[in-house]
């Protein structure tokens, strides 16, 4: 299942999940309310995004992405993107600063909305590396 594929079925999800969670809010005929249907639980996490060994035309798609840490905030920019020899992203280079750094690709997912990459570590574990 391709990734916009995923997105229109998380939607379709979602729609469906809120128009039956108003309609099990109503009061039943004896005057008691319902029982809190799904739209009174705290919202989902957001979703980690996309591992990089998945994304389509890896080199044409992350060079130029922009590259979170863990916290969400800016770290820099993917310059190049390293295959293995199945085809699949093993590494990519990011520059922060004058620097490049590997990052490896199970340390990273990939958001397609933003074109971005977000690490599992701090900026300050990505400059030690």
């Amino acid at each position: 299942m391709n990734l916009r594929s995923k997105l229109v079925l998380g939607a379709a999800t979602l729609a469906l999940a809120c128009g039956l969670g108003g309609m099990s809010q109503a009061a039943d005929p004896a005057g008691a309310p319902a029982a809190p249907g799904p739209s009174a639980m705290p919202a989902p996490a957001p979703t980690a995004g996309t591992p990089l060994t998945d994304v389509q035309n890896p080199k044409q798609t992350l060079v130029g992405a922009k590259v979170k840490d863990n916290k969400g905030e800016a770290v820099g920019e993917v310059k190049s993107v390293k295959l293995g020899t199945d085809g699949k992203v093993a590494s990519v280079s990011v520059g922060i600063g004058t620097k490049t750094f590997a990052l490896k690709a199970d340390s990273l997912t990939y958001a397609q909305a933003d074109n971005t990459l977000t690490s599992t570590q701090s900026k300050a574990e990505i400059q030690q590396q």
